[in-house]
């Protein structure tokens, strides 16, 4: 990393489909950043003419009660990584869970009361 840093990730273990080669490409499963479990998901679009692809990843770390969420495009333009995208962080209510009925419908119950909310909406390029 540029700063120096080092991170490890470990045990992925997902499911990956896609319609062809050059996308749309789907993944769900989980993994181990630095030994942190966490669920994650990503989304593509078809890859571009001019090399960009829509990229959407979501990330749900066990040890925190938050959900990070990028979308946006990606590619290599002349060399070099361009990226530009939107960040959402917000918080995931740990407190809480959504079960089916017997009607089949959900039904949410609630161990306490529910995690503050917060929010941290940004734009990167």
């Amino acid at each position: 990393a540029a700063g120096g840093r080092r991170h490890l990730i470990s045990e992925i273990n997902s499911t990956i489909s896609a319609k062809a080669l050059i996308g749309p490409w789907r993944m769900n499963g989980t993994l181990r950043f630095d030994g942190m479990r966490t669920d994650v998901s990503a989304s593509t679009g078809k890859l571009e003419a001019d090399g960009q692809m829509r990229l959407r990843l979501k990330a749900d770390p066990d040890a925190y009660p938050l959900i990070i969420e990028t979308d946006g495009n990606a590619g290599i333009v002349k060399g070099a990584a361009d990226n530009s995208r939107q960040l959402k962080i917000s918080g995931a209510d740990r407190n809480s869970a959504e079960l089916r009925g017997n009607d089949g419908e959900p039904v949410k119950i609630s161990t306490g009361k529910p995690d503050p909310g917060f929010r941290l909406n940004g734009k990167f390029a």
